[in-house]
């Protein structure tokens, strides 16, 4: 095996490992905008359920008169 092609094969193992890494860093990064995009809507949910816990009137306690 000459010089060229040893460096040669060794820039293809090179290569290749660098476009798993970049495959699996893609993949990954997915991940992480539809976990955010879980996250904004759990918030948004919370956020619009106290809300309207605060926009619901005291209940009134009506205190038996004795």
């Amino acid at each position: 095996m000459s010089l060229d092609s040893k460096r040669l094969s060794r820039a293809n193992v090179r290569l290749e490992m660098f476009t798993r890494t970049e495959a699996n860093l893609h993949a990954q990064y997915l991940e992480l905008a539809k976990l955010r995009e879980r996250v904004r809507k759990a918030q948004l949910s919370a956020d619009l359920q106290n809300e309207a816990r605060a926009q619901k009137p005291a209940p009134v306690v009506i205190a038996a008169a004795a």
